[in-house]
């Protein structure tokens, strides 16, 4: 068996002359490597194939030499699934067809959606728009921050959004979202599929649902047929004639009570000389008995007035009603200052004042 030279047998500093010394030799005697590249074609250490030479990747930045394995098998060793898809793409654009990644179909170019950068989409029309109405239902279903820019810009023509009012979006969207009519075990959030819906099981129409609707009715007794819903409107109107007609007292004051507004109005003309058609005319207004009282100057106050007056007694819990801030019963009791304070910032009051528990006023719209 023949050993290989090594520089140890034969150092360098003998001479020798070429021609006596084997290829292994020479290399080692010059400090070189044998270029095994050859021609155009290599065989692949891996899979023993012989290929063409660019089927090698070049080793290291010089470019010069190549490695050993082909570039398929240099793939599969990274993990890649599809060899050679780069390849299979130029033959395919070559015939003026393309491989759509997501159905990985091959159809023709004008299937695909124009790109700037590419020539063409990776993903034919057909899935390009299934996944956008993906991506579109996501974010609907989530309520991102791109979809509340979206929805109300169109609305609103609004670019600037901070995280104050995109998280405000969100909750009216949400609020927008809530179902809001329940009948027969099943849900709506709007009017008109609630409407179809007692159209087509109870044959009521739908001009009739939005009456009710919109008169307060709740959503379980709008399926009440027409015949029924003019038969209870009959029993209401005969029980008020009866009301009417009865001599049960209908106004208190005073510690007595009236069976009209007649009389409930002359016995206010005779204790606190206020006119009869006055007392009427705020009764049919819909003032209470208390309010029937006040002059006509705090009826003025009382209209200009932002509402009445609620104060809330903390420790034993007792209510009681003001017309107005100026209300001088409100004014016996409390400073006007500190009916002020209370009412803007909604602090409490203290002990100083004349009304000694600790009480919460506030305001109450007409």
């Amino acid at each position: 068996m023949n050993k290989k030279y090594t520089i140890e047998q034969f150092p360098k500093f003998k001479k020798f002359e070429d021609d006596i010394l084997s290829k292994d030799q020479i290399l080692l005697r010059h400090n070189s490597k044998e270029r095994k590249i050859k021609g155009e074609t290599k065989k692949c250490k891996t899979c023993n194939r012989i290929l063409h030479i660019t089927e090698f990747w070049f080793c290291g930045a010089a470019r010069v030499y190549r490695y050993n394995d082909c570039r398929d098998c240099k793939l599969k060793d990274k993990g890649v699934i599809e060899i050679g898809k780069t390849r299979v793409s130029n033959i395919l654009s070559d015939k003026n067809v393309r491989r759509c990644g997501r159905c990985k179909d091959i159809k023709p170019f004008h299937e695909f959606y124009n790109d700037k950068r590419y020539g063409k989409e990776c993903t034919c029309k057909i899935c390009s728009k299934e996944k956008n109405d993906i991506y579109v239902k996501k974010n609907k279903e989530e309520i991102s921050d791109v979809y509340i820019k979206r929805y109300y810009y169109k609305k609103y023509k609004k670019e600037e959004f901070t995280d104050e009012l995109l998280e405000k979006l969100r909750l009216d969207i949400l609020e927008k979202r809530r179902f809001k009519f329940f009948i027969d075990d099943k849900k709506f959030k709007t009017k008109k599929p609630f409407t179809q819906y007692i159209e087509k099981k109870y044959g009521i129409s739908a001009s009739v649902v939005y009456r009710r609707l919109k008169q307060g009715w709740e959503s379980k007794d709008c399926k009440i047929s027409i015949e029924k819903e003019k038969e209870d409107l009959r029993k209401i109107q005969e029980r008020n004639k009866k009301l009417k007609s009865s001599k049960n007292p209908i106004l208190f004051l005073d510690g007595k009570s009236f069976t009209s507004k007649l009389k409930f109005a002359e016995y206010v003309y005779e204790k606190y000389d206020i006119k009869v058609a006055t007392v009427r005319a705020r009764l049919q207004k819909g003032y209470t008995e208390e309010e029937c009282l006040y002059s006509e100057n705090e009826v003025r106050r009382m209209k200009r007035s932002k509402g009445k007056i609620k104060v809330t007694d903390i420790i034993t819990g007792e209510i009681m009603f003001f017309v107005n801030s100026n209300d001088p019963k409100l004014l016996e009791n409390f400073r006007d200052y500190t009916i002020r304070k209370a009412l803007k910032d909604g602090i409490q009051t203290t002990t100083e004042e004349k009304y000694s528990n600790p009480c919460i006023i506030e305001r109450i719209p007409y």
